[in-house]
């Protein structure tokens, strides 16, 4: 079983869009598919639970609920989709998350506010996975001088464990410019996908209303999604 967390701070940043996207993607793969969604305003269970007559090629599931089966679960791939403010507000269920999972997922849209605090959340992460890999190496007895040598250690940082994707891109936007921007989140730890979620309205709405348009008829959409989910894949090989 692989667990893959969907995680960020901003709003708006399509996080519930693509886990439910991602979600449909591993479903129609064949891989027997739960999403857990620890989020306080339970987008994806609400839109699950309004709108039975949609078929979901997954299982959505509350925290609470997820928490009193987990044990008894069977299942190829789990997905977090975490709140917002979970790392201020609730560090220990972030910390649980980070922990259980095999990958973790940045989404952001690619305005300058949502790249700045993309790179903070992937900073953030970055120096999680630094102090878990410290006191792994240390079972568990890191003075303040060995913290400090771990977090300055890039070999100690396992970029493999996180990375941005870049969410409602204009079609209209070219190529050479997302590259750059790729490049400058690379400078930044952020380690980008080479994949990526077009701009669409319609799915947007979705979560906004709780109502249809249906996600199954943006083709386009669900297309990336796919190649997104294959390129996550290999990183939890």
């Amino acid at each position: 079983m692989k667990v893959l967390t969907v995680h960020n701070t901003m709003q708006n940043q399509a996080k519930s869009t693509l886990t439910w996207l991602l979600a449909i993607a591993f479903g129609e793969a064949g891989k027997r598919t739960i999403v857990v969604d620890t989020d306080d305003q339970q987008t994806l269970f609400n839109y699950s639970t309004i709108n039975p007559h949609i078929p979901k090629p997954f299982q959505v599931m509350t925290l609470p609920d997820y928490l009193e089966v987990r044990k008894n679960l069977r299942a190829d791939i789990i997905l977090f989709d975490t709140e917002r403010d979970v790392t201020a507000l609730k560090p220990d269920l972030a910390i649980a998350a980070f922990e259980a999972s095999d990958f973790i997922l940045v989404p952001t849209i690619t305005d300058e506010k949502a790249l700045v605090n993309m790179a903070r959340v992937c900073q953030s992460l970055d120096t999680t996975f630094k102090l878990e890999a410290a006191f792994a190496k240390t079972n568990g007895a890191v003075k303040k001088a060995d913290l400090k040598k771990s977090l300055l250690e890039p070999e100690l940082n396992p970029k493999k464990h996180f990375a941005t994707i870049f969410t409602r891109v204009d079609p209209n936007r070219s190529s050479s410019e997302l590259a750059e921007i790729k490049r400058d989140a690379r400078v930044y730890g952020c380690n980008p996908l080479n994949t990526h979620l077009s701009e669409n309205s319609a799915v947007r709405e979705t979560f906004n209303k709780g109502s249809l348009p249906k996600i199954e008829q943006a083709s386009q959409l669900m297309a990336e999604a796919e190649a997104v989910m294959k390129e996550v894949s290999r990183y939890m090989q």
